[in-house]
């Protein structure tokens, strides 16, 4: 897979800081070394293949495209651990999410659930590794130095 396109038309970059200006107005606490670790949750609802063009025509599937996916990391970017439900078999938009992200950010998955009532999904755990590192299990994470369990 490409590396994520770095140039987005106008309009996309237009919405990315309208985007950031909101989430900077938000609830949501910066992060602070030393002092705190954001972990959000979210459920992505069905996030798998994603259209590789900046929009998405009417009728088109997958309906999601490249402009949700940096919106989608720009949410993200603002914590530190995002459990993220309803990743689907499919990681093509997982990736490009990742790809989005860069360098410093990771992955844990667990298994897809197989049959109807599973629907192929999985959860996932994206993580900043400038801020946690994982301990290798899906179960246990490290505290970086100086944060306390409150």
């Amino acid at each position: 897979m490409d590396t994520f396109p770095s140039s987005p038309p106008a309009a996309v970059r237009a919405d990315l800081t309208a985007l950031r200006t909101a989430l900077d107005q938000s609830d949501i606490p910066p992060k602070t070394p030393d002092r705190n670790v954001l972990i959000g949750t979210w459920n992505i609802r069905g996030l798998g293949r994603v259209l590789e063009r900046w929009d998405s025509p009417a009728g088109e599937s997958p309906r999601r495209n490249l402009r949700d996916v940096l919106c989608l990391a720009e949410v993200v970017s603002r914590f530190d651990v995002v459990p993220l439900q309803e990743v689907k078999r499919d990681l093509g938009g997982l990736r490009r999410l990742m790809e989005a992200l860069g360098p410093n950010w990771a992955w844990i998955l667990t298994d897809f659930t197989r049959g109807a009532a599973g629907n192929q999904e999985r959860m996932a755990f994206v993580f900043d590794l400038r801020r946690v590192q994982p301990s290798g299990l899906a179960a246990d994470g490290k505290r970086p130095r100086g944060i306390k369990r409150v």
